[in-house]
């Protein structure tokens, strides 16, 4: 993520938006957000690759799954990451059970390291 303001700097900041709201996204908002490809296969194409280099960098600074928030909005897995999240992290092979376990996990963990505290600013420096 070198360049200033790339897109995939653009979406993190748009997950981390999420991650302080508490709320999930989907692809297609994502995609609609960012003016990218709304429809599969297109959509997956141009996403997926975004969502994989953020995936990467936030295990490699040993944060949260932040693409965790990124959801499906219909089918057999509706609410739940796709193929390609499972895939790197290694999990392709999951049941649908422990995959709803896992998102409800990491869902959490994303929320609470984003969470913004609603206490402790009292009695600083007077501002």
């Amino acid at each position: 993520m070198a360049q200033a303001n790339s897109i995939e700097q653009q979406v993190m900041a748009y997950l981390i938006q999420c991650a302080i709201e508490r709320r999930t996204t989907t692809y297609e908002e994502v995609a609609a957000h960012f003016g990218l490809p709304t429809t599969w296969p297109r959509l997956s194409q141009v996403l997926s690759p975004i969502l994989y280099r953020i995936f990467d960098w936030c295990d490699q600074k040993r944060l949260p799954k932040l693409t965790i928030l990124v959801v499906r909005k219909s089918g057999a897995d509706m609410a739940l990451p796709g193929k390609g999240f499972w895939s790197v992290s290694g999990l392709h092979h999951t049941d649908r059970k422990e995959r709803i376990l896992l998102t409800e996990m990491w869902t959490t963990e994303v929320y609470a390291y984003f969470e913004v505290p609603t206490t402790g600013f009292e009695g600083g420096n007077g501002h």
